[in-house]
C-alpha cells in the first residue's frame, strides 16, 4: 500500500459503535473498542502475533458480521493498581487492518458506522 493510503487508513474516523461481542474461531470471545472502514481494534484475551491472520464474527443487534483481516498490533494490557507488582497481562488491545470483505460484510459494516451514537 503506498504511504498515501496508508496515511488515509490513519485518519479514518472511528466509531464506538458497541460494545459489541466479538467472537473468534478458536473458540474465544472479546470485545470491539473501535471501528473503522479500515479496521477494528480488538480486546481480546489472547496475544496475536503481527502480521497473522485473524477471522472473527462481530456480533451486533442484526446478527453477526464475519470479518477477517491483518494483525498490526498486538498490545498487552494490564489490571490497574494501586500497588505496583508483577502480573501477566489480562488481555491484549489488538489492531486488525481489514481485507477481502465480501460485499454484503461491506455493507453491514457501513450501516454500523453510519448509526447514530457510533
Amino acid at each position: 500500500m503506498s504511504d498515501e493510503g496508508k496515511s488515509k487508513q490513519r485518519r479514518a474516523e472511528r466509531q464506538r459503535p458497541g460494545p459489541l461481542r466479538v467472537d473468534l474461531s478458536s473458540g474465544h470471545h472479546g470485545t470491539l473498542v473501535d471501528l473503522s472502514e479500515f479496521g477494528a481494534l480488538l480486546e481480546l484475551p489472547t496475544h496475536n502475533p503481527v502480521d497473522s491472520h485473524l477471522r472473527f464474527d462481530l456480533q451486533s443487534e442484526h446478527g453477526a458480521v464475519s470479518l477477517q483481516g491483518r494483525v498490526v498490533r498486538s498490545t498487552p494490557r494490564y489490571e490497574t493498581s494501586f500497588r505496583v507488582t508483577w502480573t501477566e497481562p489480562t488481555s491484549y488491545h489488538v489492531a486488525v487492518e481489514f481485507f477481502d470483505l465480501g460485499s454484503q460484510c461491506s455493507m453491514t459494516l457501513k450501516d454500523l458506522l453510519k448509526r447514530p451514537g457510533a
